[in-house]
């Protein structure tokens, strides 16, 4: 949340204010036990099926108010305008790029994360902040496991030791254009996504040949072949 606090960027969920709670000893069973009533189940009192700790701390974040998430606007326009993903994926990769000069990944990005304000600007939000290392060649890297959504993920991020740098959002990045250029069923979703971890050739937007290119670029399961920020932001798919 603090780190949060030092963002100033147009396409950075704006923070507010952040807080840390602590609820009344108990309460967790209280409500669990409603739940199981609700739901027609009676816990008897000598059955625990959910062990309770004994201290629970909730950190809150306040930030601007957005209209609606990228995942809710992709549900509800089925008809993508080619100009609004243009513009929209700029917004992206621009907010991204200021996120990386922070020396910070966001390792989750996804149409979740990705608000739509009330002037339909897009902002991101949830920030996975990340603990940096150096390495060798003075670049950050991260070892921490169990981060990101596994739809989104990069290959590098699915490894025993996952070792992997600000190139895992480079990758996220190409699913979310590819999503945003498509109209799919969850179903859908899924099953492309597995072609281009499985780099099988896309049977799909032909007919727009940058748009293809830019993703397969992004997707490349090499990271070192993904290109940079700057690089994305002079492709042809951004005047086609």
């Amino acid at each position: 949340a603090k780190k949060l606090a030092t963002f100033v960027n147009p396409g950075i969920v704006r923070y507010h204010n952040s807080w840390i709670e602590e609820p009344p000893s108990g309460w967790q069973k209280a409500f669990d036990t409603m739940l199981f009533k609700k739901l027609g189940y009676c816990m008897p009192d000598d059955h625990k099926p959910i062990q309770y700790g004994d201290i629970s701390m909730f950190l809150y974040i306040q930030t601007e108010v957005c209209k609606s998430s990228l995942a809710e606007w992709l549900s509800s326009n089925k008809t993508r305008d080619p100009i609004i993903i243009k513009s929209w994926f700029n917004h992206i990769v621009c907010a991204v790029a200021y996120i990386h000069a922070q020396n910070t990944m966001h390792r989750d990005l996804k149409p979740g994360n990705i608000l739509v304000s009330s002037d339909d600007t897009i902002k991101i939000c949830d920030l996975g902040i990340a603990t940096t290392i150096k390495s060798e060649k003075g670049d950050a890297l991260t070892l921490r496991t169990d981060i990101g959504t596994n739809l989104y993920k990069a290959p590098e991020q699915f490894s025993a030791l996952p070792i992997y740098d600000h190139r895992v959002d480079i990758f996220a990045m190409g699913l979310i254009l590819l999503e945003k250029a498509q109209s799919w069923t969850e179903e859908e979703r899924s099953k492309y996504f597995c072609y281009i971890r499985c780099a099988t050739k896309l049977p799909f937007l032909q007919e727009l040949p940058d748009t293809l290119d830019l993703v397969t670029k992004l997707t490349k399961l090499d990271k070192d072949q993904r290109p940079g920020l700057e690089e994305i932001l002079k492709h042809p798919f951004f005047s086609e």
